[in-house]
């Protein structure tokens, strides 16, 4: 982004972008296996056993939601490479072994 040269750089009070993502996203966390499970199942519970299509939207919420977090996690530094790996294959094996 291109700064205005008639705006000046040191607004005093004000957090940058950074902070206000840190501050916006701070206690969102990803969820491990267990967890993903119990939310996975609640989602689905509300669902009709036989309604295909609705239960096929809910499994991409989830899944979507769920990696949302994982990359707010990663972006903001909480988490590490190699622990965002671990996140998305609980996410992902949650889903195929619910789905």
């Amino acid at each position: 982004m291109t700064k205005n040269p008639a705006v000046p750089d040191d607004r005093p009070g004000e957090p940058d972008e950074g902070e206000l993502l840190r501050e916006a996203l701070e206690g969102v966390a990803p969820l491990r296996k267990r967890d993903l499970q119990i939310e996975l199942n609640t989602l689905l519970s509300a669902v009709a056993p036989d309604d295909l299509e609705q239960r096929m939207e809910r499994l991409r919420q989830f899944a979507m939601s769920n990696k949302l977090r994982v990359a707010a996690a990663d972006i903001t530094g909480v988490i590490s490479l190699m622990v965002v790996s671990d996140y998305l294959t609980d996410i992902a094996e949650t889903v195929t072994e619910r789905g």
